[in-house]
Formats: structure tokens, sequence, C-alpha cells
């Protein structure tokens, strides 16, 4: 029963995930084409390890 009221959470959590992944990469790849593909790549870098 325990199990089963975890779910959500579980969803949740990787929803999250998975949402600021793709905002990371997002806002890297709209920074390497719109200004510069050093503030991108940082960026990247950046998002990835402190996500």
């Amino acid at each position: 029963k325990k199990r089963v009221l975890m779910i959500p959470w579980i969803v949740l959590g990787l929803v999250l995930a998975i949402g600021l992944l793709i905002t990371v990469l997002y806002t890297s790849i709209d920074h390497m084409i719109n200004t510069s593909v050093l503030t991108g790549v940082l960026l990247l870098i950046f998002g990835l390890i402190f996500e």
C-alpha cells in the first residue's frame, strides 16, 4: 500500500528532471544559434552539472 502512495512522487520527480533537462538543452542551443557558441557551451556544461 505504501508503494502505491509513492508512485505520484516518483512520476513528479521524473517529470521535473526531464523538464529541467529540456530547458537546459533549449537554452544552450538558443544561445549557440543567436548569441555566442561559447556562451551556449558554458550554459550547457554548467546547466548539466548543477541540474
